[in-house]
């Protein structure tokens, strides 16, 4: 009972005494023992026997509404995050980790929003039958569902806060406009796989992911033809469907520690002799194939323990997915055994390129592998 009902109550037995008082001089003795008798009980249950089984009740918050709905009602521009519901506990615990796309920067959630945007424009361009797409001035492929993408992209972060970006499609028209690489920047590939886009396999992906000191912080990967979704949030990597526009089936991953031959996956469009080389010098039960940066996720999601990368790859290609299989417990190496950085602006086969890579699961390739 607070300190103000002790005081109501002194006050109101210094009243009820008073009253007895009055009354006594004028009802007989036995009436005056009755008013005295369901008085007491009165006061007795409302300061002391109330409070202690359940306590007054407190008026509960009121909704905000806005004009023109019903009570209760949603308003048509109210904001929704979809997402699978998770413990008190492990909310609480996220809540107190740093962001990976930064302090006080976008959430997880806004950055998948953007990639789900995106997805749905690409979707718009695609026809599983394939397709035509044109050549930029370094002979990749481009088409207009790489275009539309990478504008809703753009427009999202800066929406967000985020200004300092390297984009796949405006690089190659006009640079990085002057980003120092040494600070935070972002990396975009509006749709990673072109040739799996054209030719109608399903397997290209959207990738945005955010960079500091050289290393991929945070990431997002879609696949919007096959309905996946991989991101980092709090301190791990998720996976989740992709169903009508919503979230579906979300989970945590992590990578697989290999106990026995490993589960290699290769490049669908880029499998190379060097590739292949490589690979021999491991036991290999099974070799897989995907396109795009699902290889990473692969990897980040245990159906896969080895992707090695004897190709050209550029930065945004690699960026979102790397931070993927960070956040699973994995990692990528360059073949020296370093690990592989962001911000190449001085590399040997131009500005953002990346070496040759090794993409792994929670063990040592350089280790594992037989010698040559």
């Amino acid at each position: 009972m607070s300190a103000l009902d002790w005081v109501l109550s002194v006050v109101g037995l210094a009243g009820f005494v008073a009253f007895v008082g009055i009354i006594g001089s004028f009802v007989p003795e036995t009436d005056l023992l009755i008013v005295i008798g369901v008085t007491v009980a009165m006061l007795a249950y409302d300061f002391w026997v109330r409070p202690l089984v359940g306590g007054r009740r407190e008026p509960e918050p009121s909704t905000p509404r806005v004009a023109g709905t019903a009570p209760g009602a949603v308003p048509a521009n109210a904001t929704h995050r979809t997402s699978a519901p998770r413990d008190t506990a492990s909310g609480s615990r996220a809540a107190r980790q740093a962001s990976p796309f930064g302090d006080g920067g976008p959430s997880a959630r806004d950055v998948v929003a953007v990639a789900l945007t995106a997805g749905e424009a690409i979707l718009r361009h695609y026809d599983p039958r394939g397709q035509e797409a044109r050549a930029k001035a370094d002979g990749s492929p481009v088409t207009a569902a790489d275009e539309a993408a990478e504008a809703i992209i753009l427009d999202g972060l800066r929406k967000l806060g985020v200004t300092r970006i390297v984009a796949e499609e405006a690089f190659a028209t006009g640079g990085d406009g002057g980003i120092d690489p040494a600070d935070e920047f972002w990396l975009i590939d509006p749709l990673d796989g072109t040739k799996e886009f054209v030719s109608g396999s399903g397997e290209f992906t959207v990738n945005i992911a955010r960079i500091v000191g050289g290393r991929p912080s945070g990431g997002v990967v879609l696949c919007p033809a096959l309905g996946e979704l991989y991101w980092t949030e709090g301190n791990g990597a998720h996976h989740a469907r992709v169903e009508g526009g919503a979230i579906v089936g979300e989970r945590r991953i992590e990578v697989r520690t290999p106990q026995g031959p490993l589960r290699v996956v290769a490049s669908k469009s880029h499998l190379t002799e060097e590739t292949r080389t490589f690979v021999e010098r491991f036991d290999v039960h099974d070799f897989l194939s995907f396109g795009s940066s699902l290889k990473f996720c692969r990897v980040a999601d245990g159906t896969a323990d080895l992707y090695p990368r004897m190709g050209r790859t550029m930065e945004w290609d690699t960026a979102a997915g790397h931070a993927v299989l960070a956040a699973a417990g994995g990692e990528v190496r360059t073949m020296d055994g370093a690990r592989l950085t962001y911000g190449k602006v001085d590399h040997p086969s131009g500005a953002y390129a990346n070496p040759h890579f090794v993409a792994a699961g929670a063990f040592d390739p350089f280790a594992l592998a037989k010698a040559s």
